[in-house]
């Protein structure tokens, strides 16, 4: 049993040093003598806790990704029951916070933005595997405030605004910013810009709602008239 738990402390200590490390200098300059010294662990426990470095890579990117979604469910912490526009309050919420905080998930940004300066390969799997699910929440509740003639790409095109918004403030809380009005807006709460954004997108998701609806009328009332047209000849 203590050999176990000993072995297990090796494998969370080496996987702990390996985003540290990954995160510092990518795959291509990162070295398993540096993240087995950091880890306090001989270069054997690479091998055998996960074979070879690119393994390693890959089952860091599976825990950075696990732990920030637990951190930060999809849901928000909003019933699946709930009115749709306050499980998209509650999705918006959890995106920002899992966006912006750099105290606990520091090194998941810093992990993923060296991955995208650098793209590796070997991790778009994983990265399918963990978005789909929280694409799945926001398209869920998209198909419920848009209705049911809503298309495909009016889903995509919906899904593509409200995460840019996101991704926006993510900017917004990140960068130095001289522009006075923009600075304030970074220094906003969470709180306050999940408020805005959701109240934003309600409003254009309304608004295209109006839209389909209106055309699915008018292709109704067309066929209806082929039909009479039709039945009189």
């Amino acid at each position: 049993m203590a050999r176990r738990k000993q072995g297990t402390d090796t494998h969370d200590r080496v996987l702990r040093a390996a985003r540290e490390v990954f995160a510092e200098k990518g795959l291509r300059y990162a070295t398993v003598a540096e993240i087995c010294a950091r880890a306090g662990a001989n270069l054997a426990a690479v091998n055998y806790h996960f074979r070879d470095k690119d393994s390693l890579y890959v089952e860091a990117w599976r825990r950075a990704f696990t732990e920030a979604h637990e951190l930060y469910p999809a849901d928000g912490g909003v019933a699946a029951d709930a009115p749709p526009e306050q499980r998209l309050r509650g999705h918006i919420t959890s995106l920002l916070r899992r966006m912006t905080d750099d105290g606990r998930l520091g090194h998941f940004h810093r992990f993923h933005m060296m991955e995208l300066a650098n793209p590796t390969g070997l991790v778009e799997p994983i990265m399918r595997e963990a978005i789909a699910p929280l694409r799945q929440n926001l398209l869920s509740i998209l198909r419920d405030l848009l209705g049911a003639h809503a298309t495909e790409d009016d889903l995509i095109l919906c899904e593509i605004s409200v995460v840019g918004q996101c991704r926006a403030v993510t900017d917004l809380k990140r960068r130095p910013l001289e522009i006075a009005q923009l600075k304030r807006l970074g220094e906003r709460s969470i709180e306050e810009l999940a408020d805005h954004i959701t109240e934003f997108s309600l409003a254009g998701v309304q608004a295209i709602r109006q839209r389909v609806d209106a055309n699915a009328r008018r292709r109704q009332s067309r066929r209806h008239r082929a039909v009479r047209i039709s039945s009189s000849a």
